[in-house]
């Protein structure tokens, strides 16, 4: 192998390591990234489910609030 080749061929490693190196860097990223919305999904999913206790409370507090309509009715029709 003649110098020339020996330095070519260190020229072509360094760039790999480079390369490697900024593929390390966008995979850190990605991890940090992956985490930041793997975090932002636990609370949005908290949130949902706090959404949802409050629709359930809200279809009873309608259910009691029909009832007493109905009974209201009722009793405005006994008047008649």
């Amino acid at each position: 192998m003649t110098l020339k080749m020996q330095f070519n061929d260190l020229v072509q490693k360094m760039d790999d390591l480079m390369l490697m190196d900024v593929g390390e860097d966008e995979f850190i990223e990605c991890i940090l990234s992956s985490m930041s919305i793997k975090k932002k999904f636990d609370e949005k999913k908290e949130e949902l489910q706090g959404l949802k206790k409050t629709l359930v409370k809200k279809k009873k507090e309608v259910g009691g609030l029909k009832s007493k309509l109905k009974t209201q009715r009722y009793i405005q029709f006994d008047f008649l």
